[in-house]
C-alpha cells in the first residue's frame, strides 16, 4: 500500500539539486514539504523569470505524487535559465513579501488561511499592484458555488478548484504569466522609444507628472547630427543614437531619461544641487566626446551640446525651457559644452555656473 501523506506546502521552484536528483531518479522523497521545480522554457511557457508562490493543503498518495513529479520535470527544458520562488506562510507575510519584491509576476493563494482569507488578500494586492505588473490565481476546497466569482470580483485573474492535476496547474500558470508578459511588452511598446530603447516624449511626461520639489532637467543635442546622417549614413547615425542612450544610463542609471525625438534627449534628476549635476553632465560629455565608432569610412567622433536647470520649486515643463535657453547657449558659444543653472519658480534663471 502506498503511504498517504498531508502536504502542507507545494512549491514550484526553478533550480533544486532536489529536483534535479529526482528527475534522474525517478523517486520524490517523502516530506512534509515536497519541492518540485519547474524551469523557465520562455519559447514555450513563456514564463520567463518570474517568481511563483503556491501554498495549500491536500492529501496525496506519496506514489501518485513521485509518478506526478517525475512526468512533469521530463518534460521540462532544464538548458534555460532558472528563476525562483518566494514562499510565505501567512497573507500578511505575502504582503510584505510583494511590497518589496517587485520582480513577482505571478501569486497563487489558498481561500483558507490563518488571519486574512485569500479573497482579503488578493483585493489589498490589488490595491497596489494591477494587473499589468502581477497575476493572481485563487485557490479552494471549497464547495460553495460563489467562490471563483469572489476571487475573481476581488481581482484574481483565475481560479483553481481543488484537487487539480498538475496538467491543469501549468496550463494556468503558463496562460497567466504569458498573458502578464503580453501586457508588459505593449506597455514598454507604448512608452519606448524602438531605437535608443529610453522612454518616449509622451512617457517622460507621464513619469515626470507631479515632480515639483528638488528638480533637475537636462537637454543634451547631438552637435551636427545632420553632417553624420549625411557623411556616413543614417545607420551609422542609428548607432550614434544608440551608444548616446547607453552611456545616459550609465551616467544617470536612477534618473529619468528619454529621447525625445531626432538627437535630442532629456535628464530628469531629483538632483537639486547644481553644481554636482553640471559636473556630472559634463563628464558625460567628456566620455560621448572620446567615444569611437567604427565605420566603413573611418572612425567617427562626436561631440554634444546640454542644457541644463534645476529647482528647489517649479514645474517641469518650465525647467525644460529653461535648460533650452542653456541649451541655446551652449550651442552659441562654441558647442561640445554643458551650460545650466539654478532657476526661480517663475522662471527668472538665476545662473549658478557654467561647467
Amino acid at each position: 500500500m502506498p503511504r498517504h501523506i498531508t502536504l502542507s506546502r507545494v512549491s514550484l521552484r526553478y533550480a533544486d539539486k532536489l529536483v534535479l536528483h529526482t528527475a534522474s531518479s525517478g523517486t520524490v522523497p517523502a516530506l512534509d514539504e515536497l519541492r518540485l521545480v519547474i524551469a523557465q522554457d520562455g519559447a514555450v511557457a513563456g514564463i520567463g523569470a518570474c517568481r511563483i508562490n503556491i501554498r495549500y493543503l491536500n492529501g496525496l498518495e506519496a506514489d501518485s505524487v513521485a509518478e506526478q513529479a517525475v512526468t512533469l520535470c521530463r518534460s521540462i527544458d532544464w538548458s534555460c535559465t532558472p528563476g525562483m520562488v518566494i514562499e510565505a506562510v501567512d497573507a500578511e507575510q505575502a504582503l510584505s513579501i510583494l511590497r518589496h519584491e517587485r520582480g513577482i509576476r505571478l501569486v497563487l493563494t489558498d481561500h483558507d488561511m490563518p488571519g486574512m482569507d485569500g479573497v482579503r488578500m488578493t483585493s489589498t494586492v490589488r490595491r497596489f499592484l494591477d494587473p499589468t505588473q502581477l497575476a493572481i490565481i485563487g485557490i479552494s476546497g471549497s464547495q460553495d458555488p460563489t467562490m471563483t466569482a469572489r476571487f475573481i470580483k476581488a481581482g484574481a485573474d483565475d481560479y483553481l478548484q481543488k484537487p487539480f492535476n498538475y496538467e491543469e496547474f501549468f496550463c494556468r500558470v503558463t496562460r497567466n504569466v504569458e498573458f502578464v508578459e503580453n501586457l508588459q511588452a505593449l506597455q514598454q511598446s507604448a512608452n519606448k522609444d524602438h531605437l535608443s530603447g529610453l522612454s518616449n516624449r509622451r512617457h517622460f511626461f507621464e513619469q515626470a507628472s507631479g515632480l515639483r520639489h528638488d528638480i533637475g532637467v537636462a537637454v543634451l543635442d547631438i552637435d551636427l547630427f545632420k553632417r553624420i546622417n549625411d557623411g556616413y549614413g543614417h545607420d551609422v547615425g542609428d548607432r550614434v543614437i544608440y551608444q548616446t542612450a547607453r552611456l545616459l544610463e550609465s551616467f544617470f542609471p536612477d534618473d529619468i531619461i528619454a529621447r525625445f525625438g531626432g538627437e535630442e534627449f532629456v535628464i530628469l534628476t531629483q538632483q537639486v544641487d547644481a553644481a554636482v549635476m553640471l559636473g556630472q553632465l559634463d563628464k558625460l560629455r567628456r566620455a560621448l566626446a572620446n567615444l569611437e565608432i567604427s565605420t566603413p569610412l573611418g572612425d567617427l567622433r562626436f561631440t554634444v551640446s546640454i542644457g541644463m536647470a534645476a529647482t528647489e520649486e517649479s514645474d517641469v515643463g518650465n525647467l525644460l525651457k529653461q535648460a533650452d535657453n542653456y541649451l541655446y547657449q551652449a550651442k552659441h558659444s562654441g558647442r561640445n559644452q554643458v551650460c545650466g543653472g539654478m532657476v526661480a519658480s517663475l522662471g527668472n534663471d538665476a545662473p549658478l555656473a557654467q561647467a
